[in-house]
């Protein structure tokens, strides 16, 4: 199954306007995606850097944004992007059904978000939670950052029998972790 690594690096111009971008490095494997995004990685040999066809709310955005003497139109690619959640979603939309890590180059690499397509042992439940005050240590939790929203899943098979009903199970790095009641609220 395809494995899509992202690298998304931020740029702030003289006249102070933050743009994200995003290169698609895309690898072949059956190796799980947790495992492949842990390894170190060559980001610059990637091979696409993404791109986004404007709307006008975009062109007029970001004409307004640069003070460019050259304004984008609507219609036209750019590698520009608003912010980190747009670049999430397009990558999304281009690879549907692979398995996506994304990394923040200006955090050293460290991922920020998984995206894994091929587990369907455990299932979400429907709900959110965002992290709120987290205070795990573990490197299984580095996905857990202030602010980050994950979907709850069903409580692993060899933890059901556990009394474990002071908090959720979402996915950490590469497993099921269990965030307690108080580093967390619910999102829906």
């Amino acid at each position: 199954m395809k494995k899509i690594f992202v690298n998304i690096t931020s740029w702030v111009g003289s006249i102070g306007a933050e743009h994200f971008y995003a290169n698609a490095t895309e690898i072949e494997s059956d190796e799980n995606i947790f495992v492949l995004a842990q390894k170190e990685w060559d980001y610059s040999d990637t091979k696409e850097t993404l791109q986004k066809t404007l709307s006008q709310t975009d062109a007029d955005y970001l004409n307004k944004k640069d003070r460019s003497k050259y304004p984008l139109k609507k219609g036209e690619k750019t590698i520009h992007f608003n912010s980190v959640e747009e670049i999430i979603e397009a990558t999304k939309l281009q690879y549907p059904n692979c398995d996506i890590a994304f990394f923040k180059d200006y955090l050293e690499y460290e991922i920020f978000e998984v995206n894994p397509q091929t587990i369907v042992d455990i299932k979400k439940t429907g709900r959110k939670i965002k992290i709120h005050n987290f205070n795990g240590f573990s490197s299984e939790f580095k996905n857990l950052i202030e602010g980050s929203i994950h979907d709850v899943i069903e409580s692993p098979e060899k933890h059901k029998s556990k009394n474990l009903q002071n908090g959720v199970w979402v996915w950490g790095i590469t497993e099921p972790v269990l965030v307690l009641s108080y580093e967390f609220v619910y999102e829906n």
